[in-house]
Parts: C-alpha cells; sequence; structure tokens
C-alpha cells in the first residue's frame, strides 16, 4: 500500500496538465489567423505541424512546471506563463512574417518556431 500513497497527487497533477493543455490549445486556435483544424482536415501538413510543434513547445515546460513545482498551484502557474509567453511568440513571429501566405492552396505556410520558446524554458 505504500506504493500507491501518492496516486491521489499523479492523478490530480496529471488531470490539471491535461486541463491546461486543453486550454491551450482552445487559447492558440483562436488566436491564429487561420483555422488550423480545417486545414488539418484538407491535407495541409504544415498545419499540422505548426500545432503539433506549439502543443510540443507547450508540454515540454509544462512538463518541466511538473517536476519543479512545490504545489499543484504552483505548477498552474507556471504553466500559465508557459501559456502566455508561447502566445506571444506567436505574435511576435505573426508581426515579422505578415506577409508569407497562408492557406492550403499555397504551398508555402507560415514559418513559425513553436518550438523556441518551450526549449528555452526547459532548458533554464
Amino acid at each position: 500500500m505504500t506504493i500507491l500513497h501518492n496516486l491521489p497527487n499523479l492523478l490530480a497533477y496529471f488531470a490539471c496538465a491535461v486541463a491546461l493543455l486543453a486550454i491551450f490549445i482552445v487559447a492558440y486556435t483562436k488566436v491564429t489567423p487561420i483555422d488550423e483544424w480545417a486545414e488539418i482536415r484538407a491535407g495541409n501538413a504544415a498545419a499540422a505541424l505548426g500545432l503539433s510543434g506549439a502543443i510540443l513547445g507547450f508540454a515540454l515546460p509544462l512538463g518541466s512546471s511538473i517536476v519543479h513545482s512545490a504545489s499543484l498551484l504552483d505548477m498552474a502557474a507556471w504553466a500559465l506563463v508557459s501559456l502566455l509567453l508561447q502566445l506571444g511568440c506567436f505574435w511576435v513571429m505573426h508581426l515579422l512574417y505578415r506577409d508569407v501566405s497562408v492557406g492550403s492552396s499555397n504551398a508555402t505556410w507560415r514559418r513559425r518556431p513553436c518550438l523556441r520558446p518551450g526549449l528555452s524554458q526547459l532548458v533554464s
């Protein structure tokens, strides 16, 4: 029975991480100027890779905040910081590359370094 004494903490952190990841996905897809779900359904691999990179860029610092946090509230606060940093990075790149065409009809798609903020948070 001593092995399972931390099971409630594991489940609480897992549920919170899944909820925060869902919040990030909803926020990120609302902020971006294109409908990424429609682009992914249409077979746009660049849209799928861009969204996957953004999710990974959020999940890495989320995992780091789980490991280094003192409490569930502390983890949620750092995850919120990570979410804001990721969305801020998107808007900076959106402003810098405003003239890049977007859409499934074009071969080019917005270059988004989605992993950079996540990796920089993970390293620090």
